[in-house]
């Protein structure tokens, strides 16, 4: 919300390692969606939906509409070989380009949620990198390594 509210940054992508999490961040998001709509002077929450690959009118909605909008999803969702999201046989019908393809057009800001479970391989490091975030934000309590490289900020735990 802040990022909105002071960059006008509008598609965000939380991905999330598990079901567990993806449910639980979907909770928060529903619970406290105005609450931090309000906080940050709007006066309606940003609308989130949970990807799932036999839905992909949402995804398109998400890609094509100017406004705010969150994407929950899991890492599984579009990292390895035959995903429909960045299966380069599934055109969207975005002028051929695939889903992954349409997606870095909005230049999202990506939210990973426990990055170091499962997102920081070579293939989903390298399907970050398709997605052409706008930003990459990194939330963990337990990192297992330091990533320095772009990092503009870093909290530890010790200064949590």
């Amino acid at each position: 919300y802040a990022l909105h509210q002071r960059y006008g940054w509008s598609k965000f992508i939380i991905v999330v390692p598990s079901l567990a999490i993806r449910a639980g961040v979907m909770n928060t998001l529903s619970d406290f969606g105005l609450q931090l709509a309000q906080l940050h002077g709007l006066n309606h929450a940003i609308p989130c939906f949970e990807y799932d690959s036999s839905k992909l009118h949402q995804l398109k909605s998400f890609i094509d509409s100017p406004t705010a909008a969150i994407m929950v999803m899991n890492s599984q969702s579009f990292v390895g070989q035959g995903k429909i999201i960045s299966n380069e046989e599934n055109e969207a019908p975005l002028g051929g380009l695939t889903w992954l393809q349409a997606l870095a057009s909005c230049r999202p800001v990506v939210v990973m949620d426990e990055p170091q479970m499962g997102m920081d391989t070579p293939a989903a490091l390298r399907a970050f990198d398709d997605m052409k975030p706008l930003a990459k934000l990194r939330y963990s309590a337990t990192h297992d390594k330091a990533h320095t490289r772009n990092c503009v900020y870093r909290l530890t735990p010790a200064q949590g």
